[in-house]
């Protein structure tokens, strides 16, 4: 009997040592995954809502702004931009940045409750550098200055040269950004000691199945399949993804008590292992539209250069840009402005399918169709202009109409050496194409579109 006593301790110990190692590397990797999603999609947001308004800003004016000019059109026509983004949009600040002659950089237009000074001195990162040699970039740690701690994303604004004549910059509270990540693992903590005690309390139960047998299992399973839905209840998973209360009824779970105590487990893994890639995913959606956004975009495109590299590319590409969408904010809100954003992404998802279709700017997406034949192209493009005007026929009473101009291009092995060749073909027909639209629907002649 004291044998079978000391074997039951033993087995007991091995196999909470097991759980133990178990429950912290499995804990740890989802720390990683889920504070990795975590800040991929805020750096994301961040930049979404950067990239939006430095498209909005008029470089021309922004770049010949002066501390003087506070109480001119041009002056509160900037800071009349930046105020919507400050007024409607959860971030701490936003405002506009210039380039000393020093290398050193300075606040413009800032239309904060406090703001910086014009001319005062902006905090120098590795971000905001990048985005003066023309790369949308996002803080990847704090910096601090009298206003506190931030993580902040800068978009370049481009004057009618297309030289850089400024910057957005977007301010996230980094103490709140560092509370959700500690929440996150605060959470997925709890959630590893609660399995990791669930699983201690099996072993027990396994080690006595000779005395209390099925029913006392029975009941203990009860316990487990309660713990399983309030853990992930705990972890706040999105409606469409939260396990169903019948999923552990209607699972084949064996007889026997080992079998069954993996199966049970396997189901929750399953379930932490669908919320981790549900992070994942967000990170590559456009919030605004449900599309692919520039992240998604961008690795793409990096996967095209390597398959050119490699001599097996075919593809085509078709990039897209709303027309009027300034005139439409500024005369009807954003509120209607994201409304013909949020139709475009729609209309894209209906004719190319969600996976090939991306927002890669304010108002600016590219496609990457299935096909590599200019027929069937063609085909594609009347099949959106199709659906584009059902859109408009369905909201006859909206303030504004969606249009949309189009450049495509197919990438030919004999003349293009990257992606961005083909790029810039299309790119080129769909300047062509706004230049036209422009010049039937509004007489002045636009030096960029």
């Amino acid at each position: 009997m004291k044998k079978k006593l000391n074997s039951t301790v033993w087995i007991v110990l091995m196999v909470s040592l097991l759980l133990l190692g178990f429950t912290s590397i499995f804990g740890a990797l989802m720390i990683w995954r889920s504070q990795a999603a975590i800040n991929e999609l805020i750096s994301s947001r961040m930049l979404d809502i950067s990239n939006s308004a430095a498209d909005l800003i008029d470089g021309d004016v922004l770049g010949s702004l002066r501390a003087e000019d506070a109480d001119t059109p041009e002056y509160q026509q900037c800071l009349a931009i930046l105020r919507a983004f400050q007024d409607n949009i959860d971030l701490r600040y936003i405002y506009g940045i210039m380039e000393l002659e020093d290398g050193s950089f300075a606040f413009t237009v800032d239309p904060a409750p406090d703001p910086g000074e014009f001319g005062a001195p902006v905090v120098s990162t590795e971000a905001l550098r990048t985005a003066f040699s023309g790369t949308p970039a996002a803080d990847e740690v704090p910096y601090e200055d009298e206003w506190g701690r931030f993580y902040s994303a800068y978009s370049p604004v481009y004057n009618s040269a297309g030289e850089i004549v400024g910057a957005i910059g977007v301010d996230f509270d980094a103490d709140w950004y560092d509370a959700q990540l500690r929440a996150q693992a605060r959470i997925i903590l709890i959630s590893s000691v609660v399995s990791l005690v669930i699983g201690i309390v099996i072993t027990l139960l396994i080690t006595d199945r000779y005395r209390r047998r099925l029913t006392e299992l029975n009941r203990e399973m009860g316990v487990i399949s309660g713990d399983v839905e309030s853990l992930m209840a705990e972890i706040r998973l999105p409606e469409e993804l939260r396990p169903d209360t019948a999923t552990l009824a209607e699972e084949e779970i064996s007889d026997d008590q080992l079998t069954a105590i993996r199966q049970r487990l396997e189901i929750s893994r399953r379930n932490l292992l669908r919320y981790i890639s549900y992070l994942h995913a967000q990170s590559y959606m456009d919030v605004l539209t449900g599309i692919g956004n520039r992240n998604a975009y961008l690795d793409r495109v990096g996967q095209l250069d390597d398959e050119i590299k490699k001599g097996g590319a075919a593809f085509s590409l078709i990039i897209m840009d709303v027309n009027s969408l300034k005139a439409i904010n500024d005369t009807f809100g954003h509120e209607e402005g994201d409304r013909i954003l949020i139709a475009a992404g729609r209309a894209l998802r209906t004719v190319f399918g969600a996976d090939r279709v991306y927002r890669i700017g304010g108002d600016e997406f590219a496609v990457l169709p299935d096909t590599t034949d200019p027929r069937q192209l063609r085909d594609r493009m009347d099949s959106f202009r199709a659906e584009v005007e059902q859109i408009n026929a369905q909201a006859p009473d909206a303030p504004a109409r969606l249009e949309i101009s189009c450049g495509t291009a197919i990438y030919d092995a004999l003349d293009d050496c990257s992606f961005s060749d083909v790029f810039q073909r299309a790119d080129l027909l769909l300047y062509e194409e706004k230049a036209a639209y422009y010049a039937t629907h509004d007489n002045r002649r636009k030096a960029t579109v």
